[in-house]
């Protein structure tokens, strides 16, 4: 009888979602397995979460990635809680022949819109004499 004629079966790692096998061996000649390889469990996921807070117009929600495989997802969805907090100031002030514009943001998401203010319409004028009166004219 001869000898076995060993061959080493390849360890195979496991993964977050496939299992893997311990190093084992066989024959080559008649496949007799010498030592046998072990199932070893899936590792599992190892999920890092990231939380994204709602804005005035977006729910809020959780990714989920894996630390190991990169695989990811979002979950735990929170609603639009936040009301837009929104301030004006005149980005261009009116004048008697140019409407004005007026810029809302929102403190909260930076959301803007405009309002335009009417021109005025109303002309201040001044009085400046640019030639004296001399009193030579005579009146008929």
């Amino acid at each position: 009888m001869l000898e076995h004629t060993v061959v080493t079966d390849k360890a195979v790692a496991p993964t977050c979602e496939k299992t893997g096998l311990t190093e084992g061996s066989h024959c080559s000649v008649c496949d007799t397995v010498i030592t046998e390889q072990q199932v070893v469990n899936a590792n599992g996921h190892s999920y890092v979460a990231v939380v994204t807070a709602p804005t005035c117009k977006e729910q809020g929600y959780t990714t989920y990635t894996c630390s190991a495989c990169g695989d990811s997802f979002k979950a735990d969805y929170t609603a639009v809680t936040t009301n837009h907090d929104y301030k004006s100031a005149i980005t261009k002030p009116a004048t008697c022949n140019e409407d004005g514009v007026k810029t809302f943001t929102c403190s909260v998401c930076g959301d803007k819109y405009t309002e335009k203010i009417d021109k005025t319409g109303n002309h201040s004028y001044s009085s400046t004499v640019t030639s004296p009166a001399t009193g030579r004219y005579r009146y008929a």
